[in-house]
């Protein structure tokens, strides 16, 4: 989606033990945004940035 636009809100809450919480929210311009965005195949670079930033957190 080249012209596609989402404003993104990231929340990020640590629970203890170690763990924290990703709560993503996304505010895009139409009702059909989401489901293209999922048919573009989306999912996985959002997997890989999750797995990379439970990387990044998991650093001392």
């Amino acid at each position: 989606m080249p012209d596609g636009v989402a404003l993104e809100k990231l929340l990020l809450e640590d629970l203890g033990d170690g763990r924290i919480r990703l709560t993503s929210t996304s505010l895009v311009g139409s009702f059909a945004d989401p489901d293209a965005m999922v048919a573009s195949g989306m999912e996985v670079g959002v997997r890989e940035g999750c797995e990379r930033l439970g990387e990044v957190l998991a650093q001392d």
